[in-house]
């Protein structure tokens, strides 16, 4: 066997071990404008320079590569990033890998959406979105569902939603802070692979709000403190903790943790030491609605054997008064003594 044969055997053997992936694993993808998109051609080969390529970028996008090496095996990716997607950005985008190819087809989803925020007093909230596809002649776009907290509000037994089938309106009655939070209004698209869910996510906002903690927790020197501080509200936001009004820095003793979602929202003081008690207060403040809010609670720290103390001192009184009752029992007797002598 010549040497050519030998070589194209061993190319051969070393392409079929290549794969070409592209991720998102889809013949179509619609995406919204102005959101942030990312594509990745991947090919796993013993060739370290045989990098694919994107034959198809758009201005928006920028390109970055990565490399992965296991072995003698290399995956090799070429990425293409943008923070803004466009609608000049819709089109086929095409991976290459020597002779193999793959391709993605984008579609640009512009979204009208109708958004609202809490506020006390409110009767009714009224959220809503509506979508156009850059190309509408290959694209079929039918209303499904809202879906709230990962469950379908058409399936939801709460009389407050009132919506129809096929209306992308939600509208909620006697709305409270609860409610607030990110909406997904969940479309069907007809794409010429096949069907395909597109979410739209429409945002019920409400400013922060601390619920009432306990007024106060006795706990022991060395004892373990965790305290959640409940607030309601969305977007959420971190919160401070404070004792005797002074922020809060974590350390090898306090840790803070975030709590249904609020960063921070969980303080842990791993062990109590004296000067850990005071006032501690935890505020959820929003720069986006320039509001806050606050609770307060008591932390006092106690020695563990300060049980001790009292019992030592009614001890100690016994002893005195056994004492004072034995002299002076003493002194009595001493004096009946004498009395006798003399007599």
């Amino acid at each position: 066997m010549n040497s050519f044969v030998v070589l194209c055997i061993i190319a051969l053997a070393s392409y079929s071990a290549s794969e070409l992936v592209i991720e998102p694993a889809l013949n179509e993808l619609a995406v919204a404008v102005g959101s942030k998109q990312t594509l990745t051609c991947s090919d796993t080969s013993t060739d370290p320079s045989a990098r694919p390529y994107w034959s198809r970028r758009s201005t928006s996008f920028q390109i970055f590569t990565e490399t992965e090496h296991v072995g003698d095996q290399y995956t090799l990716m070429t990425i293409l990033k943008t923070n803004s997607f466009e609608v000049s950005d819709s089109g086929t985008y095409t991976c290459n890998a020597g002779s193999v190819k793959q391709n993605i087809d984008l579609f640009a989803v512009k979204e009208m959406k109708t958004e609202d925020r809490f506020f006390y007093g409110n009767k009714t909230t009224t959220l809503a979105c509506a979508i156009e596809i850059e190309n509408p002649s290959r694209v079929n776009v039918v209303f499904k569902d809202w879906i709230f907290h990962n469950k379908s509000l058409y399936e939801s037994e709460d009389k407050r939603y009132k919506l129809e089938k096929g209306n992308s309106t939600l509208i909620i009655e006697k709305p409270t802070r609860k409610d607030a939070g990110q909406y997904i209004a969940r479309f069907e698209l007809s794409l010429p692979s096949g069907k395909q869910d597109y979410d739209c996510l429409v945002e019920y906002t409400a400013s922060p709000l601390v619920l009432n903690l306990v007024r106060s927790i006795n706990l022991e020197l060395g004892d373990r403190l965790q305290v959640h501080c409940e607030v309601k509200g969305y977007p959420p936001v971190p919160v401070i903790w404070q004792r005797n009004k002074i922020d809060l820095v974590g350390n090898d003793r306090i840790q803070f943790e975030a709590h249904n979602d609020f960063p921070d929202a969980t303080i842990i003081i791993t062990s109590l030491e004296y000067e850990d008690e005071g006032t501690y207060t935890c505020i959820a403040n929003s720069t986006e609605f320039m509001e806050s809010s606050s609770k307060s609670l008591e932390i006092r720290v106690k020695n563990p054997i300060a049980w001790v103390w009292p019992l030592i001192g009614i001890v100690a009184e016994i002893v005195v008064l056994a004492l004072l009752i034995f002299i002076c029992t003493k002194i009595q007797k001493n004096r009946r003594d004498k009395s006798e002598k003399q007599s």
